[in-house]
C-alpha cells in the first residue's frame, strides 16, 4: 500500500468521525477565552500550541492510528473489516477459535495506538517549554508571563525536554514491543486462558467505537491521568505548579460539559 492511498483512508475516516465536530467546540471553547487573558505573547504562543496540540491528539490521533492497524490486525488474525470493528457484546454465532482470533486482533490494536498516543500525550508540555526556551531563551514560567525579567542561564528546559523525548519514543516501542510479546504468547491455548480475562476486560471496556473514535472510558482512564501528570513534570516554578492545579479541574468540569 502506497502513502497516498494510506492518507486518503486516515483523512476520510477524520471526515466521518465525530471528533472534527468535538475538536472545534473544545479547542474553540478552551482556547479563545484563554489567549483573551493571556498575560504575555509568548504565553499566548504557548497556550496556543499546546492546547492545539491536545485537541488534536484527543481527536484525531485515534482514528488516524486505528486506520494505520486496523488492516494489519484484520490481515494477521483474519477476522474481516466488519467483525474488527464491531463491539465485542455484539458478535455473535461465531465458533470459539474465531472470537479468540478477534479478541486478540482489537487487544492489539488498542494496546498499539495507546503505546504510541499517551507518549505523545506526555510529551506535547516539555515540547511546549523547549519551544518557549529556544525561541525566547525564557525558562521559568514568571518570565513566560511578564512577571519577572529574563535572565542568562542554563537552558535546562531545552535539555530535559530532548532528554525526555528520547526516553517517551523507547516507552513508545516498549509498548509495542511488549504488545506483539503478548500476542506471540496468546498463540499458546493454555497461556491465552490465562490471559483470557484481561484481554477480554481490555477489549470490553477500550474498543474504538465503529467509526474509530475514542470513547469518555478513554479519556478517563487513560489520556486525561496522562496529560495532568505532563503538565505537573513540565512545571518550571511553583507558580507554574500552582496554576496547573487549578486548570485541570476546570478544564475536567469543562470537559464533562462538553461530552454530554
Amino acid at each position: 500500500m502506497n502513502a497516498i492511498s494510506i492518507g486518503t483512508k486516515i483523512l476520510k475516516g477524520m471526515e466521518t468521525s465525530s471528533s472534527v465536530g468535538m475538536f472545534v467546540k473544545d479547542t474553540g471553547g478552551c482556547l479563545i477565552p484563554k489567549i483573551a487573558i493571556s498575560r504575555s505573547r509568548e504565553e499566548a504562543k504557548e497556550i496556543t500550541f499546546a492546547k492545539t496540540a491536545e485537541s488534536a491528539l484527543f481527536y484525531f490521533s485515534a482514528p488516524a492510528a486505528v486506520k494505520l492497524t486496523n488492516e494489519f490486525f484484520q490481515n494477521k488474525y483474519n477476522t474481516g473489516s466488519r467483525l474488527i470493528t464491531m463491539p465485542i457484546e455484539e458478535i455473535k454465532s461465531v465458533s470459539k477459535e474465531r472470537l479468540k482470533n478477534i479478541k486478540l486482533a482489537k487487544f492489539g490494536e488498542i494496546a498499539s495506538v495507546f503505546s504510541v498516543i499517551l507518549p505523545l500525550v506526555f510529551a506535547i508540555a516539555p515540547v511546549r517549554n523547549y519551544m518557549t526556551s529556544s525561541q525566547s531563551g525564557k525558562e521559568e514560567f514568571t518570565e513566560v508571563v511578564g512577571l519577572k525579567d529574563t535572565k542568562e542561564q542554563e537552558k535546562n528546559g531545552k535539555n530535559k525536554a530532548q532528554s525526555l523525548i528520547k526516553k517517551l519514543i523507547l516507552t513508545a516501542l516498549g509498548g509495542l514491543a511488549l504488545t506483539a510479546g503478548i500476542l506471540t504468547a496468546a498463540k499458546n491455548d493454555n497461556i491465552y486462558k490465562k490471559l483470557e480475562p484481561a484481554i477480554t476486560a481490555v477489549v470490553k471496556h477500550f474498543d474504538f467505537t465503529k467509526t474509530n473514535d475514542l470513547k469518555l472510558a478513554h479519556y478517563g482512564a487513560f489520556i486525561y491521568p496522562v496529560s495532568i501528570a505532563s503538565y505537573f513534570y513540565a512545571s518550571r516554578d511553583k507558580y507554574e505548579k500552582k496554576k496547573t492545579q487549578g486548570d485541570f479541574p476546570l478544564q475536567f468540569l469543562y470537559f464533562s460539559l462538553v461530552k454530554n
